[in-house]
């Protein structure tokens, strides 16, 4: 077959059988698949034919996405794959390699750069497991480049053995990246049950890569790296107006985890921001903030609407042991500064630590409730393969061996991990009442109707009391 010739179809898995799919009715896909976007911009530079079927988006169960990638008649499946969704990513797999065995199947993303070794041990219908950032190795492989000489996979070699590869070094000049290739989807089926009563339509962007902080739950440095590489401003607002000019895009939500990491360039993204007719949502670091509060007014002038801050904890011992770079009063501090700025806030708390406490949990809630978001998430601590939270547990005796393809059902929210205090029911009873105490609130209700100054901020947060009610 000519190398031109070779078919690319990548896959979204989708979330019908996981935590997310539960509340799918209330709570629509809220975002592009940006891994998959980016190689298939990159095999499209190359003149390879590339199909995106986001399953997800699409509302597609497996054997539906199955009939939709043989539809396109591919050489190379290549499945994205994250903790929750991984067992949905196997019955994809084995339902491809059925119907057609002489299809490549190749798997990426966050759950499979630290598990890709044992994935192709325990699941024949899986070739190649590609770890860390994606784009290069996806080409490579799909130019027929001899396995053994592309950095950056797990495959088997002719006698079945699994073979891992040297790591691929991260790409340092993310400015030649092509923008991801939104044309292969439909942006109008994303929406965000928060984000979209800003304005839409609304995507999402990332203007670097890379995470200097240690957070020991995160996942993100195990594929992205600890060292921040910054597209150029002129990039990311050669995109932005790409995003504003070709799709008519209102508000952009930036996934960075490092968006308020380099205070100049944040002010110069922001001076940027303010000359165009867009808004935005940003990751925002809490003691960023509290070292720096002009960002936050730099943020507001540029139209930001709404900070996400990981505050994880409202004890410090429990901060420390997540190795996060903060304190409690530097999350008060930062929500001070921005409260005082007029932003919408987004705060995410992790109850279910190995120290959590009653005491600890009180802790949390009161200060979720103390610095006042506008919006909170409470998960529980489910250590993600490849973490120093998963060593940590796994050497304590808080965690055992995990069947990650059983974690893709409604349970993901419970606990993987047995607690030395709390039942695997008192850590679920201990979520659903911190969601209850917070947002069951009369003061807090007040405080949401006063915002609700449209149908579609109406229509959206009604949706999110639904969907909590389904959760909690």
């Amino acid at each position: 077959m000519d190398e031109k010739g070779i078919r690319v179809c990548l896959i979204n898995t989708p979330e019908l059988l996981s935590v997310y799919g539960k509340v799918q009715k209330f709570i629509p896909p809220t975002a592009p698949p940006l891994g998959l976007l980016y190689i298939a911009a990159v095999l499209e530079r190359e003149s390879f034919p590339v199909r995106i079927i986001d399953s997800y988006a699409e509302h597609y169960d497996v054997s539906t996405t199955v009939k939709e990638a043989l539809k396109f008649n591919p050489d190379i499946v290549g499945i994205t794959a994250v903790t929750p969704t991984f067992g949905n990513a196997i019955m994809i797999a084995k339902a491809l390699k059925k119907a057609n065995p002489d299809v490549t199947i190749a798997m990426g993303g966050p759950h499979i750069t630290p598990t890709g070794a044992l994935i192709l041990q325990n699941h024949k219908c899986v070739d190649i497991c590609v770890k860390h950032e994606g784009e290069y190795a996806f080409l490579e492989l799909t130019q027929k480049k001899p396995l053994k000489d592309i950095l950056g996979i797990f495959y088997r070699n002719d006698a079945g053995t699994v073979i891992t590869n040297p790591d691929r070094p991260l790409l340092e000049n993310l400015d030649e990246l092509p923008f991801p290739a939104r044309h292969l989807i439909d942006l109008s089926k994303y929406h965000h049950v928060l984000y979209s009563s800003y304005g839409e339509p609304l995507t999402e962007m990332t203007t670097s890569r890379g995470c200097p902080y240690k957070c020991s739950f995160c996942a993100s440095k195990i594929t992205n790296g600890s060292r921040v590489r910054f597209r150029s401003v002129e990039n990311v607002i050669e995109e932005v107006d790409e995003l504003i000019n070709n799709y008519g895009i209102k508000v952009i939500e930036f996934r960075d985890d490092t968006l308020t990491l380099n205070p100049p360039r944040f002010k110069r993204l922001c001076e940027e921001l303010k000359k165009r007719d867009v808004d935005f949502i940003g990751n925002a670091k809490v003691n960023m903030v509290a070292r720096f509060p002009e960002m936050a007014q730099q943020a507001k002038d540029a139209g930001c609407k709404l900070f996400l801050f990981g505050c994880e904890s409202g004890d410090q011992k429990i901060l420390d042991s997540f190795l996060k770079s903060q304190t409690v009063e530097d999350i008060k501090q930062a929500f001070k500064i921005v409260n005082h700025v007029g932003l919408d806030t987004l705060a995410c708390f992790i109850l279910g630590s190995p120290l959590e406490t009653r005491e600890t949990a009180r802790k949390t809630i009161d200060l979720s409730k103390e610095i006042s978001p506008t919006f909170v998430e409470y998960f529980l601590l489910n250590p993600h393969p490849g973490t120093e939270s998963e060593e940590e547990a796994k050497r304590v005796g808080m965690m055992t061996n995990v069947n990650w393809e059983e974690v893709s059902a409604p349970q993901w929210f419970n606990p993987t991990i047995h607690h030395p205090i709390f039942s695997e029911e008192e850590l679920k009873s201990m979520l659903s009442s911190a969601y209850r105490e917070f947002y069951f609130r009369p003061g807090y209700f007040m405080k949401l109707l006063l915002k609700m100054n449209s149908f579609k901020k109406i229509q959206r947060y009604t949706n999110l009391a639904r969907a909590m009610i389904h959760i909690v």
